[in-house]
């Protein structure tokens, strides 16, 4: 990860640059259940997958200690140089609690 926007920075309250995406601490306290190692294999799979030039789009439950639920509509989408290799993963994500 190089960088995030406000809305995910207050979703991360220890953010570090160059940390791979799916070890980030979206879940809290909550990281060390089974429901979450699979989300985080989830995520590192379609990470993965968005590297190999799929797009990927899905939702995301997110819990975290002391916060409520959030349901995040979220994408992967990947960044070609001429057309070509994936450089970059454009990871997108809206919370979408108030509509679900």
């Amino acid at each position: 990860v190089l960088e995030i926007n406000a809305a995910a920075r207050q979703m991360l309250p220890a953010f570090h640059e160059h940390e791979l995406f799916w070890s980030l601490d979206w879940w809290g306290a909550e990281a060390d259940t089974a429901s979450v190692r699979e989300a985080r294999e989830t995520l590192k799979a379609n990470v993965e997958r968005c590297a190999g030039g799929e797009v990927i789009r899905t939702r995301a439950s997110l819990s975290r200690t002391g916060a409520a639920n959030r349901e995040i509509d979220f994408s992967l989408i990947p960044v070609r140089r001429n057309g070509e290799n994936v450089v970059y993963i454009l990871a997108e994500g809206r919370d979408i609690t108030s509509v679900v």
